[in-house]
């Protein structure tokens, strides 16, 4: 089954599969509203990741999530005010928050003579951070074990209705792949596109 978005028939959701179980949309949230064109130090970049994480978002939704939410799925975030925001501005204001979502902190950068973009060191961060440089941030073995529990939650609910999750690029990656490992199917990969939809098919019976 395609995993893009399928416009709505009328119905509030769809009907469950023969498994039991609805779709599981994942999303990312809007771009947030923050100046990304400075060269900072290190300690400067650990201070507009602070920021980061309490900006607004900005941009239009995509009809595709829109109609979604409109179709009357459960939307499930984290506790960050972009996601948060991004589904209000999709139409569900009161979503359910799953702390589980929430993005994987950024490591402290080595690097005190190193001045750059922050993109640039949220990508050196990532890499680091992959390559088991945590330095008191999560680790990758918690990030994982945090998205098993994320997927775990997302199941129970799709249960009862479609689940639309709005969250976070590496961390829907990471959900991703357990609902994958649990048979659900759908891209390894989810788009990092911001607000756009990918569908998650549970198991066969």
């Amino acid at each position: 089954m395609s995993a893009t978005f399928q416009p709505a028939t009328g119905q509030a959701h769809h009907a469950p599969f023969a498994a039991g179980h609805h779709p599981i949309w994942l999303a990312r949230h809007l771009l947030c509203e923050i100046d990304i064109t400075p060269r900072l130090s290190a300690s400067e970049f650990v201070a507009w990741s602070a920021s980061y994480d309490k900006a607004g978002v900005t941009g239009q939704i995509p009809s595709e999530l829109a109609d979604l939410v409109a179709r009357g799925g459960v939307v499930v975030t984290s506790h960050l005010p972009r996601a948060l925001q991004t589904a209000a501005l999709a139409g569900c204001p009161d979503p359910v928050v799953e702390p589980a979502l929430a993005r994987i902190p950024r490591p402290r950068m080595p690097f005190p003579v190193l001045r750059m973009r922050p993109l640039t060191w949220r990508g050196l961060g990532r890499l680091l951070w992959l390559l088991g440089w945590s330095a008191g941030t999560e680790n990758r073995r918690s990030a994982r074990a945090r998205a098993v529990r994320a997927a775990e939650r997302l199941i129970e609910l799709a249960r009862h209705r479609e689940v639309i999750v709005i969250g976070h690029g590496y961390q829907n990656q990471m959900v991703a792949q357990e609902l994958r490992r649990r048979g659900w199917r759908g891209p390894r990969l989810p788009p990092k596109r911001p607000g756009f939809p990918t569908r998650y098919d549970p198991p066969p019976p």
